[in-house]
């Protein structure tokens, strides 16, 4: 959390958020002709009893899984719910990026929903004369701005409801799950334009099943289970306790780096190669190797800027270790500056198993992703130093 000073931008004291299920459509009815003498519904209680504040210049993650009440607090922070009971504060002006698109007519064109769209967010049709170029710049949607709405593919649409909402200029910032819009250029535009929002020094609530990309944006997180708050605080404190909950609910780690890969990327990892010090090929390591790991890159811009990050995951996916260039201090740089990239592990204390490498190339600023690759793998052998668990640790018995 940043040091600030003064009143918080967001308070929320007793935030509780109930609906009502009915089995069957009539029952509504039903209960509205008692005057409620007699219920015909369910509760559901959505969020039940949340208090937290968020300061000036403060981000703050909200994670938790499906169902635990995420959208739904989203929602009454930007308006666009009311809360059951509760006080629910937000100064300034305040825009949402998250139901992108809600409200554009299928039969306007492109610019026409500029006005639709961003008269809604509050602003003048002026504010919106002055932004245009920039927003239909940023959609990167060209002549085809003028065209009907229900032309667009799905991704034209997201693009150009990201950038009517991105260029809203707020004191406070609701963010749920938009990182993921459009292709991989457009996504790393987004990311870029939500960092932006947060070096400028807004207020920011950020929602996304990412957690690396919680991790990277966040001073605090707040973690909500089953509509309550079961953690909050600093964000790798937070996202630990949560990790740690997901592994004794399904018995298995979670990599917070999925594994998959993209055919639009603007870089790609084109090698993964394990050997040791000598460059001779390894598949089984003892603890006096030094494993080295090195990547061959490819990338479709000479001017594109990167880091690499290299994890390590035993075979049931548990993170033993990982790092990156950016963590280490290293320079972003290009596919010209280096077309291959090394890590030379001085020791292995892993104990005997199979283990993955896992391989993540990203942007400049380490929060996006362009290519990801793992390599299965490598074997460690111990032959002479028994154990349980991950690492081995050096130790002595005293029997005196």
């Amino acid at each position: 959390m940043r040091d600030v000073d003064g009143l918080p931008a967001i308070e929320v004291r007793d935030l509780v958020k109930k609906f009502k299920f009915y089995q069957h459509p009539s029952d509504r009815l039903k209960e509205l002709f008692t005057f409620g003498r007699k219920t015909y519904h369910q509760p559901f209680y959505a969020l039940n009893g949340l208090s937290f504040q968020v300061f000036p210049g403060e981000t703050l993650g909200v994670i938790g899984e499906n169902g635990a009440g995420k959208s739904t607090l989203l929602k009454i922070l930007a308006g666009t719910v009311s809360p059951t009971a509760g006080i629910v504060q937000v100064k300034g002006k305040v825009a949402t990026l998250l139901d992108l698109g809600l409200g554009f007519h299928p039969d306007f064109t492109g610019r026409q929903n500029v006005y639709l769209s961003g008269s809604v967010m509050g602003l003048t049709k002026a504010e919106l004369d002055q932004r245009l170029p920039e927003i239909i710049d940023f959609s990167e949607l060209g002549g085809f701005i003028d065209r009907p709405i229900k032309t667009y593919s799905s991704g034209m649409y997201v693009r150009l409801a990201f950038s009517i909402a991105a260029s809203v200029e707020p004191d406070a910032l609701i963010v749920d799950e938009v990182l993921s819009v459009g292709d991989q250029h457009f996504q790393k535009k987004s990311l870029d334009r939500m960092v932006g929002f947060k070096h400028s020094g807004r207020t920011i609530v950020f929602c996304s099943h990412s957690l690396y990309h919680v991790e990277a944006i966040s001073d605090r997180v707040v973690w909500l289970r089953h509509g309550c708050i079961e953690a909050i605080g600093r964000a790798p404190e937070v996202l630990a306790q949560y990790l740690d909950y997901e592994r004794d609910k399904d018995g298995q780690a979670k990599p917070t780096i999925e594994r998959s890969t993209s055919e639009d990327a603007l870089a790609r990892i084109e090698e993964i190669i394990l050997a040791d010090d000598q460059g001779r090929p390894l598949d089984v390591v003892t603890g006096e190797d030094r494993l080295v790991v090195t990547v061959r890159l490819k990338s479709f811009r000479p001017d594109l800027k990167f880091h690499v990050g290299v994890g390590i995951y035993r075979n049931d996916l548990v993170e033993c270790f990982g790092t990156s260039t950016q963590w280490d201090g290293l320079a972003a740089a290009t596919a010209a500056d280096r077309a291959f990239v090394t890590l030379r592990f001085n020791e292995t204390k892993l104990l005997a198993g199979h283990y993955i490498v896992t391989v993540v190339l990203l942007d400049e600023t380490g929060l996006h992703v362009y290519d990801r690759k793992n390599l299965d793998g490598f074997n460690v052998s111990l032959a002479t130093k028994r154990g349980r668990g991950l690492f081995y640790m050096s130790h002595q018995w005293l029997t005196d």
